[in-house]
C-alpha cells in the first residue's frame, strides 16, 4: 500500500527526477519562506508537464507579527497565545491555490520537504493527489503525525492506489 506505483507515472515521473526535484524544492523553501525555523515548500504535479509551487507563509495583509517566525508565541493577554500554527498558510495550501480545477484525473503527485499535516492529506486527497512523498521527519510529534496521516489514508475510499512514502524509499518497491 506504501510503495510507489512505478507504471502509473511512467515515464514522466522517474526517481532520478523525483530525487532532483525534491533537492530542487529544498532550496526553494530555503530561498522563498518567510519562516526562521520551518521552511517547507510543497510541488503538486497535477498534469503530464504542469506543476505548481507553494511555500509555507502568512496570508497577505498580515504585519507586525514577524516574532512569530521565531517561534514566539504572541500574547493577546488572559492567557491567549497566538502561534504562527494560527495563521500561516501551508506549502501545500499554497501550491493547490494554483491548481486552476483542483481535481487531478487521478495523476496527481505531491513531492513536499516535510511530511504534510492531516489536513493537508486531506485537501491533497480532496483534489486528486494519490501519491505523497515527503522528505524530512525531523518534526515535533512525527509518529503522531505519520499515524493520523495514515489512518486518513486507510479509510479514504479511492478507485486508485494511495501511496505515502519517504523520499528514501523512491527506490524501493515496485
Amino acid at each position: 500500500m506504501y510503495s510507489f506505483n512505478r507504471q502509473f507515472y511512467k515515464p514522466i515521473l522517474t526517481n532520478e527526477f523525483i530525487t532532483t526535484e525534491y533537492q530542487n524544492l529544498l532550496g526553494i523553501a530555503k530561498k522563498m519562506s518567510p519562516d526562521k525555523c520551518v521552511q517547507i515548500a510543497a510541488e503538486l504535479f497535477y498534469a503530464p508537464g504542469r506543476s505548481s509551487i507553494g511555500v509555507n507563509h502568512l496570508p497577505e495583509g498580515f504585519f507586525g507579527v514577524d516574532s512569530l517566525w521565531d517561534k514566539s508565541d504572541i500574547d493577546l493577554g488572559e492567557g491567549i497565545l497566538l502561534n504562527k500554527r494560527d495563521i500561516v498558510i501551508h506549502a501545500e495550501i499554497d501550491a493547490l491555490r494554483q491548481v486552476k480545477d483542483r481535481v487531478c484525473k487521478g495523476y496527481g503527485m505531491a513531492l513536499v520537504t516535510s511530511l504534510p499535516c492531516q489536513r493537508c492529506v486531506v485537501e491533497l486527497l480532496d483534489a486528486g493527489f494519490k501519491t505523497i512523498i515527503y522528505g524530512s521527519t525531523v518534526l515535533n510529534n512525527f509518529e503522531m503525525k505519520i499515524k493520523k496521516s495514515r489512518f486518513m489514508i486507510e479509510h479514504y475510499k479511492s478507485d486508485d492506489p494511495v501511496v505515502v512514502l519517504h523520499v528514501s524509499e523512491l527506490g524501493q518497491g515496485s
